[in-house]
């Protein structure tokens, strides 16, 4: 996790025009990666204390942003609405890696060291992300704790 005081003017500026939505880049960074990282990366720690790690990665960040959408939906429903918005655009405006006869699962998993913090690894990040806020129904926190690690995509 980084520190805003830390980053170099450059990537200040980066959060500063991340959205377009005019506000000051600091609250843009503490929504982003205090707020949304840190509760989707507090998914991978539940994750490992209910041993549900495997080699299936997809599942597992799935699994994450499922956790981290659920907690937010339940403490702020107008920032996850916002948190969703917001990343629908950054997918959009990312491209997808994933050739038009592979499954964006089994590319994640087989390319997944590849991919490391790329933009491909931001789309599919961004992507898993708007296929979570489309779950219908939505599942709740408790759920997201019993089912840590997300298969059910279809």
């Amino acid at each position: 996790m980084a520190v805003w005081e830390v980053l170099e003017p450059e990537q200040q500026a980066q959060f500063t025009n991340l959205f377009g939505q005019g506000q000051p880049g600091k609250q843009t960074f503490d929504e982003t990666i205090y707020h949304w990282v840190f509760t989707h990366e507090l998914g991978h720690w539940w994750q490992a204390c209910e041993h549900k790690t495997d080699a299936n990665h997809y599942s597992e960040e799935y699994g994450a942003s499922r956790i981290a959408s659920a907690y937010w939906r339940l403490k702020d429903a107008k920032f996850m609405d916002t948190t969703a918005k917001r990343i629908a655009a950054v997918r959009a405006s990312t491209q997808n890696l994933v050739p038009a006869d592979q499954q964006n699962e089994k590319y994640f998993d087989k390319n997944y060291q590849k991919l490391g913090a790329t933009p491909g690894f931001i789309w599919f990040q961004c992507d898993m992300v708007s296929k979570v806020v489309a779950e219908q129904p939505l599942p709740s926190f408790r759920q997201t704790l019993q089912q840590p690690s997300y298969n059910g995509l279809r």
